[in-house]
């Protein structure tokens, strides 16, 4: 089978490319033909297609975005003739999107649709019924129930939701109002595949057909070789993006409180503010993928304190894998990822007495924390796994029509 894979970058920026390019790696590895299409960004990795990439336009830095960026997240009409052309070179028999709202925009799914391809689409977060991407109102307050209705955002506008900025959130309210107005995804795509069946719901919710949404779990390869014991782990790990939403600072009460070590690697907009709180925390920086698994593999938990609406996030099924015990908060799709005592622990988000209660139960209780991370380990293997994951797109790619 020939699979033409579409996102926005062509480099790994996120967890989003992470599933992506294990995506391709795996349909190669079972012999099908995976290429990828994606705007021209500098730090792209080599690519088949790449000297027919439409420009990339930063969006989302400080500062308004250019008007050929303002243009193209309407209707790209380089990126529609790009993948055109692309198309009729490698005739795909399917094509699959990822990450293509503002940068790419739908005009893709359409050209796309106008060749007779198939189109499928990973819903990696909110994109298509919420401006901010996050489902955060006011970029801090999950927004359950949504505030913005099936087809227009204005209430965007009205909170702030995009960086607290009004200008911001009118552009990318008004940007979905007419995507969602002109039902661009729901012309322009056949299937819809959702990595949780929280965001399935937040879909349906937001005016999809359930019918034409299936959910398909991220999936992550599980480490060779054997799992340390718990006592040759010592402190805990929080990794990812240092943003409000993520409640790190969350995580840096509890382990002052807890009495325990807590190592944070990555970066973001609340570095600073976050380092000024004290306690026994140690800042590692954003780590290369190589460091931070063994770092993984060393520590008692991997902490995910998220006070926002989560998806499937990717850390915690890499830890899971590494036979690393996670301590998470029950929200969005995190509990459809382990259960409660049984492969980790889940906590109230923004919690700080009970996620501390958590850390000290792991902190002193070495039996606990093997057998969590046995347990969420197998649970990997028999859920998660890529195998089982690829082999659900591949039927997604068959009821689409592709052979």
């Amino acid at each position: 089978m020939k699979i033409l894979v579409v996102n926005k970058f062509g480099f790994v920026r996120g967890g989003l490319e992470r599933v992506m390019f294990d995506e391709i790696d795996a349909l190669r590895g079972l012999g099908h033909d995976a290429e990828l299409f994606a705007t021209a960004h500098p730090e792209n990795l080599p690519h088949r297609f790449a000297a027919q990439f439409p420009p990339y336009h930063e969006i989302g830095v400080a500062g308004a975005a250019g008007p050929a960026a303002v243009r193209d997240m309407f209707h790209n009409a380089a990126a529609a003739a790009a993948i055109s052309r692309v198309i009729e070179e490698f005739q795909p028999d399917v094509a699959h999107f990822h990450g293509v709202h503002r940068h790419l925009s739908p005009s893709v799914l359409f050209a796309a649709r106008a060749t007779g391809v198939p189109t499928v689409l990973t819903a990696h977060d909110y994109f298509a019924v919420c401006p901010g991407n996050t489902l955060l109102r006011g970029g801090t307050v999950p927004c359950i129930p949504r505030r913005c209705g099936v087809r227009l955002y204005g209430a965007a506008m009205v909170y702030r939701c995009v960086q607290d900025s009004v200008s911001r959130s009118a552009l990318a309210g008004l940007e979905l109002s007419y995507q969602r107005v002109r039902r661009a995804y729901e012309r322009g795509v056949d299937r819809f595949v959702a990595p949780s069946a929280f965001l399935a719901g937040v879909l349906t919710d937001g005016g999809f057909d359930p019918a034409r949404v299936t959910v398909v779990p991220n999936a992550v390869p599980v480490p060779q070789g054997d799992v340390p014991g718990a006592a040759q782990r010592a402190g805990f790990l929080f990794a990812g993006r240092l943003s409000p939403e993520k409640g790190v600072d969350v995580a840096i009460g509890a382990a002052a409180r807890a009495g325990a070590t807590l190592s944070i690697a990555g970066d973001g907009p609340d570095a600073v503010r976050l380092s000024q709180m004290g306690g026994e925390t140690r800042f590692l920086g954003r780590l290369a993928s190589e460091e931070l698994s063994a770092l993984m593999r060393s520590v008692r938990a991997l902490i995910v304190p998220s006070v926002c609406v989560e998806n499937a996030p990717m850390v915690v099924l890499e830890a899971m894998a590494a036979g690393t015990p996670v301590i998470a908060s029950a929200i969005g799709g995190i509990p459809e990822q382990f259960e409660d005592g049984v492969h980790g622990l889940l906590v109230a988000p923004g919690d700080v007495e009970a996620l501390a209660v958590a850390m000290r139960n792991l902190e002193s209780d070495d039996a606990l924390v093997e057998r969590l991370g046995h347990a969420a380990r197998e649970r990997v293997k028999r859920t998660f796994s890529l195998e089982r994951h690829i082999e659900s797109l591949l039927n997604v790619y068959r009821q689409v029509g592709a052979s």
